[in-house]
């Protein structure tokens, strides 16, 4: 059992194209969180997923930035650290997903950060454990 989400990021790409989008690292909301634990721990596919302050740090070199509130199918593999909740140790896990993606905020600040993306339709490929 898995109780604590550390230094997740995801690796994203076009779910039209398949092209390459990018790696971004995030922060998770509580309720993303609980959400994602919830996958791992009980196999409960989360219909919707909020990430925080979205820094793409390795852009695909044909990077367009999403218009804002637009809707975009995409695919990714969500790398993270889950505390084991018996000894405290981080496990890496990789969740990959397809999923509609809408961005929100900053995006005419910078190209490469967002206040916050929702996923939603949401459907998990594989979810994988690494001990």
């Amino acid at each position: 059992m898995f109780t604590k989400i550390k230094d997740p990021r995801i690796l994203i790409y076009d779910g039209e194209t398949d092209r390459l989008i990018g790696m971004a690292s995030f922060e998770l909301t509580p309720e993303a969180e609980k959400a994602l634990l919830g996958l791992v721990n009980y196999g409960i596919k989360p219909s919707t997923i909020t990430l925080l302050d979205i820094n793409l740090y390795q852009p695909d070199r044909t990077y367009v930035p999403p218009t804002p509130f637009d809707a975009y199918k995409r695919e990714g593999t969500i790398y993270a650290l889950f505390t084991d909740s018996s000894t405290g140790e981080n496990i890496p896990v990789e969740i990959q997903m397809k999923y509609t993606a809408r961005a929100r905020g900053n995006i005419f600040e910078t190209l490469y950060h967002f206040d916050s993306v929702e996923f939603s339709d949401i459907e998990i490929e594989s979810v994988k454990i690494n001990y």
